[in-house]
């Protein structure tokens, strides 16, 4: 997965010092760039992408890391969603 941005200590971290709970990150203009949730450093359940403009650039459920069932990205070519199915 391409990881396009960068963490901040506002987000939660557990006693061994790795991302644990629900991370969030906002454009400046205060729409989400992402959200979901992190589990011992490994991106776990759904999780979401947005442009700056507010529009979903991807979305989908990690099972620690890995994707798994139908993820939807933003097609900036054809202006339309596309789909792809990943293996539980």
């Amino acid at each position: 997965m391409k990881q396009c941005f960068m963490h901040d200590r506002s987000n939660p971290y557990n006693k061994e010092n790795k991302a644990h709970g629900l991370w969030f990150k906002r454009w400046p203009n205060g729409l989400y760039e992402y959200k979901g949730l992190y589990v011992n450093d490994k991106m776990h359940g759904f999780w979401e992408w947005y442009h700056e403009n507010g529009r979903l650039c991807a979305s989908g459920t990690l099972n620690m890391g890995r994707r798994i069932g139908l993820w939807v990205h933003d097609n900036r070519e054809t202006k339309k969603h596309q789909t792809t199915l990943y293996a539980q």
